[in-house]
């Protein structure tokens, strides 16, 4: 009876560490920087995607927790895209395109950033989430203020001009 104690507890055991490794072995989504991509394009050209959000925007906090974490989205980004998450609150400056976008406040303890306004307005309006796809000289392919599934992601991905 201890003898089979024993097995199934090495079994589990076993169990377990492979599914930690596996757990280990899945890859990443790479995130970058705005202010990386003049060096980046320097070294090899691609798309940048650029996915705008908030704290508060529970649509953003589940396309992070679902599409960011599937493989084939990560694949896909850290493959043949520079992606940048950016909260349309952030309050450091930026330094791009030859200027400085810096954080306006608009009332106590809200205001949004200057370059999410800048690149994620559309028709008047910033929503987030936004998705953005800009081409290798950094002109805007592709935005869309509003919530997509992982399917609706990937095929953005796919039909991105490099």
């Amino acid at each position: 009876m201890s003898s089979k104690i024993s097995k199934i507890a090495s079994l589990i055991g076993i169990l377990s560490l492979s599914i930690t490794v596996f757990a280990m072995a899945q890859e990443e989504l790479v995130v970058y920087e705005f202010e990386d991509l003049a060096r980046l394009q320097s070294q090899e050209q691609r798309p940048v995607f650029v996915f705008l959000t908030a704290e508060w925007c529970r649509y953003c906090k589940s396309v992070e927790r679902t599409s960011f974490e599937d493989d084939e989205v990560i694949r896909k980004l850290n493959t043949e895209f520079y992606t940048i998450l950016f909260d349309i609150e952030d309050e450091k400056e930026i330094k791009l395109f030859g200027r400085n976008f810096r954080f306006k406040s608009t009332g106590l303890n809200t205001g949004v950033h200057e370059l999410a306004e800048l690149i994620g307005t559309i028709d008047g309006v910033l929503n987030t989430p936004t998705f953005i796809v800009f081409d290798s000289n950094l002109r805007i392919q592709y935005q869309y203020g509003g919530f997509m599934d992982t399917g609706e992601i990937m095929t953005l991905l796919n039909s991105a001009r490099r």
